[in-house]
């Protein structure tokens, strides 16, 4: 009971209408007895359980209890995130930035910690035509 009323409480946060909740206490009732779109091998899964509910086909119902198995298991299990943050922070706002505001401080962290997560697609061009360890020759070098 415990379950259900908690992944009630998530569907709701997600928007889930009340035919949609449910299909989420009928989809965890076939999930706990192993009955069919739940039946699928874990093999499936290939070292992550997320890929597992992407082959759940729920079709004609809504796919509630996969996507709020999606949700969940979206959530980052570790304070790396947060600590990356807290230490852009820390080297934006020292003893010259004093003088920032809270929402300058926040938009410049934004951008930081955008572009270090997105650096290989935003900048993909870089380094392509580059050389590596190439040594220059004694003619390229009095050129």
């Amino acid at each position: 009971m415990r379950i259900i009323k908690c992944a009630a409480s998530i569907g709701k946060n997600l928007g889930f209408d009340r035919y949609e909740a449910e299909t989420l206490c009928d989809q965890i009732q076939k999930y706990i007895n192993e009955q069919e779109p739940f039946d699928l091998d874990i093999s499936f899964a290939k070292d992550n359980p997320v890929n597992w509910w992407k082959y759940i086909n729920t079709e004609p119902e809504p796919d509630a209890l996969p996507r709020i198995a999606s949700y969940l298991f979206a959530i980052c299990p570790n304070s790396a995130t947060c600590e990356r943050g807290f230490s852009t922070l820390g080297w934006l706002f020292h003893k010259r930035r004093l003088n920032l505001n809270v929402d300058k401080l926040e938009s410049m962290c934004k951008l930081i910690l955008y572009w270090k997560s997105n650096s290989k697609t935003e900048l993909g061009f870089y380094g392509i035509d580059q050389k590596k360890n190439t040594r220059l020759s004694d003619d390229e070098i009095n050129i």
